[in-house]
């Protein structure tokens, strides 16, 4: 029986090393190898309905009134169609993060560490993994190695057999990773207290009113573990 080949595309928002913001999110857009090209295909004819062009960046900063249909279509084509996934957590006090006392004072160690969080929820020792991070956010080869080799030791696969490999891709190549940065984009937005701030954008707040349509009081709260279509793993940072 031939192996289920997933490939998971992963971003995030407000990013770990921005001291700006107290609340980091990463997420991760996945779906079986197999079904890429029709869900290329499906964002690709929705640019074209609303006149974006085809290299045009998918991104939650540009959710904007004269964009507004564009991204409400693909947030609905998203929850509408079943070939999908995302996983994501949120970190909602990167301002208590002590690199010195729990990464042993390199800040890129907290990142890898969350990484495994996020890809970790995904992995099913049944299927064949390829995983893809933006390369804005991932550019230290050996951590990506010795991520997998923990991901794969954690499902017990030491030959390393289940994730094929994880790469560094530009955002710019792949709608799944911008896709990613869109929904990571729309959590931190909502976890950051900006939905709830009159001055906020009114465009980015019609896109998590279709999310919460979808997934109700999870938005806040997080889903349960085994959520499938959009999971959110709220997550704290020791303060101790």
């Amino acid at each position: 029986m031939e192996e289920t080949i997933i490939d998971i595309f992963c971003d995030e928002s407000c990013h770990l090393k921005n001291k700006d913001f107290t609340v980091t999110v990463l997420g991760a857009i996945y779906c079986e190898k197999k079904n890429k090209p029709i869900i290329y295909d499906e964002i690709r004819k929705i640019k074209r309905k609303y006149k974006i062009g085809k290299n045009s960046e998918i991104k939650w900063t540009k959710v904007c009134d004269s964009k507004i249909d564009f991204y409400k279509e693909l947030t609905k084509f998203f929850f509408d169609n079943k070939l999908l996934s995302f996983r994501s957590i949120v970190i909602s006090n990167k301002d208590k993060i002590n690199d010195e006392k729990y990464n042993n004072g390199d800040p890129n160690l907290l990142y890898y560490k969350m990484y495994y969080y996020l890809l970790n929820g995904i992995i099913d020792i049944n299927n064949k993994y390829r995983i893809f991070l933006d390369i804005e956010n991932a550019k230290q080869t050996k951590k990506l190695e010795k991520l997998k080799e923990v991901l794969c030791n954690n499902q017990y696969d030491f030959m390393q057999d289940k994730i094929d490999g994880i790469w560094q891709i530009d955002s710019k190549s792949s709608e799944l990773v911008q896709l990613a940065d869109f929904f990571s984009g729309a959590l931190a937005f909502y976890h950051r207290g900006l939905y709830d701030k009159e001055e906020s954008s009114k465009a980015k707040k019609e896109i998590i009113d279709i999310i919460s349509d979808n997934i109700g009081p999870s938005l806040k709260r997080g889903t349960p573990r085994n959520e499938q279509m959009f999971n959110i793993f709220l997550f704290k940072l020791r303060e101790e």
